[in-house]
């Protein structure tokens, strides 16, 4: 869902710290990684996504709602990065964002499993 919602996105800003409000025209590249960031989705909303403490959360920046977390109870998020290029305006470059997610999961210290995920979305803007 989150790769979906970022891959349809535009106006892509990440940051270590989301803030609680940030102009809508805003991007910012990160390169080198960030635990955060804020998108425009394909129906006009603003919207962010964050590493906090062992789990990812969702907030949609312009209804003044809370951070909702997106990951289970039992799945603990040890680190989430975003890497995005070609975000700045006027960039000729296509934008990408990558995550990497690294964390364990299982209800019980023997059956716990660790993970590594890592995807690569394109920018495919959606026809407004």
């Amino acid at each position: 869902s989150m790769s979906r919602t970022i891959r349809t996105g535009r106006l892509y800003y990440c940051t270590d710290s989301v803030p609680d409000t940030l102009p809508v025209t805003d991007t910012l590249a990160c390169p080198d990684g960030a635990r955060g960031i804020v998108l425009t989705d394909d129906h006009g909303n603003r919207l962010a996504y964050r590493f906090s403490g062992t789990s990812i959360a969702r907030r949609d920046m312009g209804s003044g709602s809370t951070w909702i977390a997106l990951s289970a109870s039992e799945v603990v998020i040890e680190d989430m990065r975003f890497y995005v290029t070609g975000s700045a305006l006027g960039d000729t470059a296509q934008p990408t964002v990558t995550i990497s997610i690294r964390g364990h999961a299982g209800p019980k210290p023997t059956t716990d499993s660790s993970f590594n995920v890592e995807t690569t979305v394109t920018q495919r803007v959606l026809d407004q």
